[in-house]
């Protein structure tokens, strides 16, 4: 039988159910929406009884992290003398024709 949109919601079910447990690690939740190609997980409430208390996406995730990440400034993260330092393997600035100093 072919798709329709008025059909059920059960014809598109996924009968696999991704969760992770609402003291589990951000990690383990990127890592499990990474590794299964997963949009969203259900995290479950750490009893027995495993009742839904919500659902994580990786927007949740990317957010947090752009939250915390808004404090420091990129000045903050680069090391000493960054700003006037070449990178190792890149070439230095271009230099005169005579080779003595940067070009102006």
């Amino acid at each position: 039988m072919a798709w329709s949109p008025a059909g059920a919601a059960r014809e598109l079910l996924d009968d696999r159910v991704f969760f992770v447990r609402e003291t589990d690690t951000i990690e383990r939740a990127q890592l499990m929406l990474r590794n299964n190609g997963l949009e969203e997980l259900l995290v479950v409430a750490d009893g027995a009884d495993r009742r839904v208390v919500g659902i994580l996406t990786m927007a949740d995730i990317l957010l947090a992290y752009q939250r915390v990440m808004a404090g420091p400034r990129v000045t903050c993260l680069m090391a000493p003398d960054s700003a006037t330092s070449t990178p190792p393997g890149m070439p230095g600035p271009p230099t005169s024709s005579t080779g003595e100093g940067p070009l102006s």
